[in-house]
């Protein structure tokens, strides 16, 4: 083989290469990049992405900083990590250490209301009307129920409605309108702006542990926004549950819809639960079982697409889904990803950018991206220096692109990819 033959070869061989590691399906080999660090006061236990796209940190100790114009800045202390934060209206709500409310308003103010209690580990929800929150009983046994707190004439906070029914007491209320308009924290009837929320907490029928503990939801409940009475709701039969903390609303056949998880005796499957008319809640579609029982799956939508990780702690197989009639058909992608770490309450290790949905692999050390008009894996894929335990959307100088929260508390960012036209 005389040499000039063998470097055009060679030259060949690696064109090739570069092509085929950027084929659909493919590992992403040369073309994997590294994230860059976000330098921070000190390790966090939390990040929350405020309505104005500041950036908030929360240590294990509790202690509050806001990243904005590339510097951090101290809120306070007496924060809850394990407990989500909330933001809207031009303001953020979070659980304090003592089971108070913690409130960030729009000029930098920071507050405790210690006169309430709130459920540890349950969202909150902020409309116009107030902060929705889940109350933990005085002494411990009592049901949890859903509160509205909202200031009076002087600017006093106190509780201005509370539900009647026993909630799953780590869920997050979300809003939601079966017929697909946008109406926050106004209205009195279905479809106008309802709070949707996961109630009849159970821990006998299913003691899996997934998501933190072996208590689950048999019951899903449409809520006025105003009085937390109950306007509609979905009972599940022994021995089903719901294994979830949230419904997602989701577009579906002219109005909206909930995707959300329903476990059995043959594990778990993806629901969809629409209100009709009467406002009564359907299961309107189911996908197949898992199988076998404590098999779960974790959903991730957009609002449109219908994606889900399959026993996402054990190999982890994503799947996309399409509806027919009552049935939803699952489709296998690709393996060995994992959006959720088994025994935690985080649900938020996906992120979409457009069409493109993100996902860590199993060890949860790469992030990568697939295209949810194709079937392949985006050539670029990004490593992490540490195990990531939260994603969220975040512009950073003006960019687009996604935060990752660490195992060990650092901070990474990638800027947003770009999905080929």
């Amino acid at each position: 083989m005389n040499l000039p033959w063998r470097r055009r070869w060679l030259t060949s061989c690696a064109g090739w290469l570069a092509a085929a590691a950027s084929w659909p399906g493919r590992a992403a080999g040369p073309l994997v990049q590294a994230a860059s660090a976000i330098e921070t006061p000190a390790p966090l236990a939390r990040v929350h992405v405020d309505g104005q796209g500041n950036l908030l940190g929360v240590t294990a100790g509790g202690a509050v900083w806001q990243h904005r114009g590339e510097r951090w800045r101290p809120l306070g202390e007496g924060l809850d990590p394990a407990t989500p934060l909330a933001s809207g209206q031009g303001r953020s709500a979070g659980r304090a250490l003592d089971g108070g409310l913690w409130r960030l308003e729009q000029d930098g103010r920071s507050q405790i209301d210690s006169s309430v209690r709130l459920a540890a580990h349950a969202g909150l929800l902020i409309q116009r009307a107030g902060v929705i929150a889940l109350i933990q009983g005085r002494n411990g046994g009592e049901p949890v129920q859903a509160v509205r707190l909202a200031p009076d004439a002087a600017g006093r906070w106190h509780e201005a409605a509370r539900g009647s029914d026993s909630l799953l007491p780590d869920a997050t209320p979300v809003v939601f309108d079966p017929a697909g308009r946008a109406a926050e924290g106004t209205g009195a009837r279905a479809g106008a702006g309802t709070i949707a929320v996961f109630a009849g907490p159970d821990g006998q029928r299913y003691r899996h542990g997934a998501l933190g503990d072996e208590i689950e939801a048999t019951r899903l409940l449409l809520l006025d926004p105003l009085s937390l009475q109950p306007m509609a709701e979905l009972t599940l039969p022994e021995p089903y549950v719901f294994e979830d903390m949230a419904p997602r609303p989701i577009a579906w056949r002219g109005g909206q819809a909930l995707l959300t998880m329903r476990a059995g005796p043959l594990g778990g499957q993806l629901a969809i639960v629409t209100c009709d008319g009467s406002a009564k809640l359907t299961l309107a579609a189911l996908g197949p079982p898992m199988g076998s029982r404590y098999r779960w799956l974790a959903p991730s939508t957009d609002g449109s697409a219908l994606f889900a990780v399959h026993t996402p702690h054990i190999g982890g197989v994503l799947h996309r889904y399409r509806a027919e009639g009552d049935r939803l058909l699952s489709q296998r992608l690709a393996s060995d990803l994992s959006n959720h770490q088994n025994g935690q309450r985080e649900l938020g290790l996906s992120l979409w950018f457009g069409a493109g949905l993100m996902l860590p692999s199993q060890d949860r050390r790469q992030l990568q991206l697939f295209d949810s008009r194709g079937s392949g894996i985006i050539s670029t894929s990004w490593t992490l220096p540490a195990p990531v335990v939260a994603l969220r959307r975040w512009v950073r100088a003006g960019q687009p692109g996604a935060l990752a929260l660490l195992a060990d508390g650092r901070l990474s960012w990638l800027a947003a990819p770009t999905l080929p036209s």
